[in-house]
């Protein structure tokens, strides 16, 4: 169940970059460096990642990184929570 919830934020997550890539280069008017910014920020050979937003917008609803990541954590730990009372 966990590796099932992984592959979905994964692919969420991909979506996302890729719809903001697309919009990025779509309203860049230098496509060259842009393309190149986005190959070098994903290959980690830029440090400094100042593309990378911390919301994305997927379907039209705002995606905050930090509100997904702390809805995940809560989850998992109230799925543990749940499976040691049903276990005892």
């Amino acid at each position: 169940m966990y590796i099932g919830y992984c592959n979905v934020l994964r692919k969420e997550i991909q979506s996302a970059k890729q719809i903001y890539y697309s919009n990025l280069l779509l309203s860049s008017e230098n496509k060259t460096e842009v393309t190149w910014n986005i190959i070098n920020n994903e290959s980690g050979k830029v440090q400094n990642m100042n593309h990378t937003p911390s919301v994305f917008k997927l379907n039209n609803t705002n995606i905050h990184l930090d509100q997904a990541a702390e809805a995940s954590n809560k989850y998992f730990l109230n799925l543990v929570d749940s499976l040691k009372m049903n276990k005892y």
